[in-house]
């Protein structure tokens, strides 16, 4: 019994990290597009490749607390809007 209870603990964590990845990949590209920035000049403002930008934005890398400050500066915005995921959906990138 106990060993479901915890395998089931982490199935739920790894859904939750995907799901958080995806969600600041989405609002790392909203906020990109609307600073008018090309996934090359984002990198370059991070001293990162176009191809490490888009593994962001489409959530398949996990980025550390810095990274996250970093990309925050470059795109103007704290860090709290950078996480702030509670309208994404009805933000529109242009």
């Amino acid at each position: 019994m106990f060993s479901i209870y915890f395998f089931n603990i982490w199935s739920l964590c790894a859904v939750e990290l995907k799901e958080f990845k995806l969600a600041l990949g989405r609002k790392v590209a909203m906020l990109r597009k609307r600073n008018g920035m090309t996934q090359p000049e984002l990198g370059a403002l991070l001293g990162k490749d176009f191809q490490n930008i888009s593994r962001i934005e489409n959530g398949k890398v996990n980025i550390s607390a810095h990274s996250m400050y970093e990309i925050a500066n470059a795109l103007q915005v704290s860090v709290n809007e950078l996480l702030d995921f509670s309208k994404l959906d009805e933000l529109s990138v242009k």
